[in-house]
């Protein structure tokens, strides 16, 4: 449920772009790259951040609160504020295949 409420964050930031875009693959692409923009920044910054998708699952909800009109499409929200260092999720450490396991390059010489 937490998630639904992007973790309670101090600050939420809405990705969006115009309806009429729908039809323009690359307007996914470049909110999307925005939206990691926005996440990368805060990181660097010392800050916390998480791409969400759980709450535009209730996106009459967001549209309200964030004063989104009908003709935006909402791609994902970014919730940034400080990490809950004792949250159990937050715990959570993955083991992650290194580079050379998961990519081939061609027609470079390594």
């Amino acid at each position: 449920m937490r998630g639904f409420r992007q973790f309670d964050p101090p600050v939420s930031v809405v990705s969006c772009f115009h309806r009429e875009l729908l039809g323009n693959t690359i307007a996914h692409f470049d909110t999307g790259a925005v939206t990691c923009g926005l996440f990368l920044a805060a990181w660097c910054k010392g800050r916390g951040a998480v791409i969400t998708t759980q709450a535009i699952m209730q996106s009459p909800v967001a549209r309200e609160g964030a004063g989104i009109r009908d003709g935006q499409v909402i791609l994902a929200c970014v919730a940034r504020g400080w990490p809950d260092e004792r949250y159990i999720a937050n715990l959570i450490v993955f083991r992650r295949r290194s580079a050379e396991n998961v990519t081939r390059l061609l027609g470079h010489d390594n």
